[in-house]
């Protein structure tokens, strides 16, 4: 089963799968590309959940599939495919918030993963890992209110709207579950 961020699709061979995710990734890229070239006067908000960087591993830094000598695609979740794709995946999404913002330059911008590290391989992560999420942000303006490291994902957008948009939405008590599979 491979899960898209709205549905779940069975596929029937992992190399299927790799597909499946190549071209979920392209369609979302596609979407928001078209996004974009609407204009619209009022603010709108534009979701985009990324299979990035996560395995399989088939695409190198320069985003070309990565193929064996037999020119098969490979199915990989060694570490070092994660890391040329980690490349890749860092200069699209790089690319994708610097198109945002020739487009509009008053946009708020929000990179942010949804799990941390997971060693594919060994599944013997250290449980922190998987809670270190990654978060960039980019304010058009200067009104940026004071933020605790401390504050969880479950707080981001809140903290977001009240910042940005003048909301007074009270925080929730931060908090962690670990689920095992």
């Amino acid at each position: 089963w491979w899960f898209n961020g709205t549905r779940l699709k069975k596929v029937f061979s992992y190399k299927e799968g790799i597909y499946y995710v190549d071209e979920t990734n392209l369609k979302i890229d596609r979407s928001i590309k078209e996004s974009m070239k609407q204009n619209i006067s009022k603010p709108k908000f534009c979701y985009a959940h990324f299979v990035m960087p996560h395995p399989p591993y088939f695409r190198d830094s320069s985003g070309s599939l990565i193929r064996n000598e037999k020119g098969q695609i490979i199915n990989s979740s060694d570490k070092k495919y994660f890391l040329t794709y980690l490349k890749y995946t860092n200069t699209y999404i790089s690319s994708l918030v610097n198109d945002i913002v020739k487009q509009d330059s008053e946009a708020v911008i929000v990179v942010m993963s949804d799990h941390g590290f997971r060693d594919y391989e060994k599944h013997r992560e250290p449980q922190s890992f998987a809670f270190d999420n990654i978060c960039a942000v980019k304010f058009p303006n200067n009104n940026i209110l004071a933020y605790k490291d401390s504050l969880s994902t479950v707080n981001f957008f809140r903290y977001v709207f009240n910042c940005q948009y003048g909301q007074q939405i009270p925080y929730l008590k931060d908090s962690t579950i670990w689920l095992n599979y």
